[in-house]
């Protein structure tokens, strides 16, 4: 039989056609396939961001619950962190749904915990542990919070470490940080083997409309820096707290171990050395060169990040410019925009990652102002603290005066001029019951016969004290204070040390100043204080300096040769300077406050129960919420790991 080869060619194609079929079908079905798992994959992500969203969401509401509760009527008597807790929730806990996008299975549970029921926190703080969920998907966040009272909204003057009202600049290599004079000496090592050294301390400005906190050079700050104008870091410094400002923040290579929160811009350059261990959160745009962030990134603006890498999440209220050099530049991608990926950064150019900017903002929370006197403006409600809450004006000169502005009749002054020459050295005794030679081998020291002291008061009407009355002191030699006693001096003018001079201040024993012109401690003066900090039974300051000069020149100064300086100074309306290699221990208010060189500033954190004789000498006046950082948990394992 013959066979045709037109019919052979046709059944060849036939079967040709079919395999290539199946094959089709097969590749078909596989990427419907695939589309199915990336469809449920791309679902669950979203599940898991909407998740932390919600969580998110928690924690603010529950923060705002607590800060309701601290505003409310009796909020200033609250005195523990179980008794704000209790009172904004009293079975410890809230749960709540969240409508966002439309979402409807976003809802969120808050569990609220206190130093009493977890060993973890430290006395007076507050654990907020927020579950998130969206239907399968499952987020959790938990804050740390801490109850702290408002060291800046009372009368009581005494710095919490460097406030200059109007400015601060710290340059060189000057460092700030904090001990504790009723435990010993700075430095000095502790009975349980610590060192008495400790990163308390504050630089802090107070003006709403205050100029730059400014630090250069290799500067370091054990402790908060909290600015109500810019701050602007240059040079290898470093912050152990929290860079807070209500303006701009520019770091460049320094790092940053608490949080950067800025009302305005926020500018990281680390290349390397710069990294922030805690969160950013800021209310202009934030950008970021080489930097490791440790915490989340939230703006309500736009975010710029070359390299560097975000372990938590990113929240941009607006657009966003992503450079990735090598490695991805957010943990787990967890990144929400409301605006344009300005350079199409793959995979961040997804709608994954999108939202809308109202919703962002929302979930990012309130962005904290620092406390700020509004000087040209007194009825500012949002104004809580004073530069100069004593008025020292006013208090300096009604020493001297009536109540109807009259000067006092009676009280004379003298001049004081204490010297080292000659064949022997003078020695000035001040006591509470007036002033004399002890030694006196100088025929030209001033003044040549002994003085007494005038009973007048000062900061407060009830606050008599034995006054020794100058109209300006020059010190060339030795002057001490008697042994048990607090002594005060009242100088019309100015007050100078220098050519090797010393004030001696016995253990117990205490000095107030009260000057109206300059201080200047310099050219080898000494001040020799046998215990720094306060007196045991009067409870003040050894050496305190109230200026009331206003002039345009530095009105308080130590420099020259002041090898070590132990002073509380309250100085509003002029400025202060330390410099050279000035150890200077207390603390500082100025007007504006440098400090350069080699010099350091050391508060004392016993301050916070000195008696300033005005009839207040508490350092709170009510309580505030203070956020110290992120605990990262999975719900299943609740393990955590410290981002504070």
């Amino acid at each position: 039989m013959k066979i045709s080869k037109k019919a052979n060619e046709k059944g060849f194609i036939l079967v040709t056609v079919m395999i290539l079929t199946m094959m089709a079908g097969t590749v078909v079905l596989t990427s419907l396939q695939d589309s199915t798992v990336q469809e449920r994959l791309s679902g669950n992500f979203q599940k898991k961001i909407n998740a932390r969203m919600a969580a998110e969401k928690g924690i603010y509401d529950a923060y705002n619950a607590m800060n309701a509760t601290l505003q409310g009527t009796g909020a200033d008597n609250v005195e523990t962190t179980s008794e704000i807790v209790t009172k904004a929730f009293p079975s410890n806990s809230m749960e709540n749904n969240v409508l966002i996008d439309g979402a409807g299975g976003m809802k969120y549970e808050v569990s609220i915990k206190t130093s009493a029921e977890d060993s973890s926190l430290a006395e007076n703080e507050i654990s907020v542990t927020s579950v998130g969920s969206d239907y399968e998907g499952q987020d959790q966040l938990q804050a740390i919070y801490e109850l702290v009272g408002n060291a800046g909204s009372s009368s009581f003057p005494f710095a919490t470490g460097v406030t200059g009202c109007e400015q601060v600049t710290v340059t060189g290599s000057a460092n700030v940080d904090s001990y504790n004079s009723s435990l010993g000496t700075y430095g000095e090592l502790l009975e349980d083997g610590v060192t008495n050294i400790s990163e308390n301390a504050s630089v802090q400005t107070i003006y709403d409309d205050a100029d730059d906190i400014i630090f250069s050079g290799s500067t370091y700050v054990f402790g908060d820096v909290n600015a109500t104008g810019n701050v602007t870091f240059k040079g290898l410094a470093k912050v152990t707290g929290s860079v807070h400002s209500n303006g701009d923040i520019i770091l460049e290579q320094t790092p940053v171990e608490g949080n950067v929160i800025s009302r305005n811009t926020v500018t990281v350059k680390s290349y390397g050395q710069g990294d922030i261990n805690g969160y950013i959160l800021a209310l202009g745009d934030i950008s970021l060169t080489q930097v490791i962030v440790g915490g989340n990134v939230s703006t309500y603006s736009n975010y710029e990040q070359i390299s560097g890498f975000v372990g938590g999440y990113v929240r941009v209220g607006y657009d966003i410019s992503l450079t990735k050099w090598g490695a991805d530049i957010i943990a787990d991608q967890n990144l929400l925009y409301g605006g344009d990926n300005k350079n199409n950064l793959s995979p961040y150019s997804d709608d994954l990652y999108k939202s809308d900017a109202e919703t962002i903002i929302a979930n990012i929370g309130e962005v904290p102002i620092v406390p700020y006197e509004n000087r040209n403006d007194s009825t500012d409600i949002n104004a809580t603290v004073e530069c100069d809450p004593t008025d020292i004006a006013s208090q300096v000169a009604d020493v001297i005066t009536d109540v109807d502005g009259d000067e006092l009749e009676g009280i004379v002054f003298h001049q004081l001029e204490v010297m080292d020459v000659g064949n022997g050295s003078d020695l000035y005794l001040l006591s509470n019951e007036g002033a004399e030679y002890s030694i006196n081998k100088n025929n030209t020291s001033i003044p040549a016969l002994p003085i007494e002291s005038e009973a007048l008061s000062f900061l407060n009407d009830n606050n008599i004290l034995n006054m020794l009355m100058f109209e300006s002191v020059l010190i060339k030699g030795h002057v001490t204070i008697a042994s048990g006693e607090d002594v005060t001096m009242y100088v019309d003018g100015d007050f100078t040390m220098n050519n090797d001079s010393s004030l001696t201040i016995p253990e117990d024993s205490s000095l107030t100043l009260i000057v109206t012109g300059k201080t200047h401690l310099g050219n080898g003066a000494e001040v020799i204080i046998e215990k720094e900090g306060l007196t045991s039974v009067t409870q003040k300051p050894s050496f305190s300096i109230y200026s009331s000069y206003s002039g345009d020149d530095i009105g308080v100064q130590f420099d020259g040769g002041v090898d070590t300086m132990y002073a509380v100074i309250y100085a509003p309306q002029t400025n202060v300077a330390v410099a050279s290699g000035v150890s200077f221990s207390g603390s500082i208010l100025g007007n504006t406050v440098s400090v350069s060189g080699s010099g350091t500033v050391h508060y004392d954190e016993a301050l916070a129960n000195a008696d300033n004789g005005s009839g207040d000498n508490s350092g709170s006046d009510g309580f505030q919420l203070v956020f110290k950082g992120w605990r990262y948990a999975t719900t299943e394992t609740e393990e955590e790991s410290d981002s504070e």
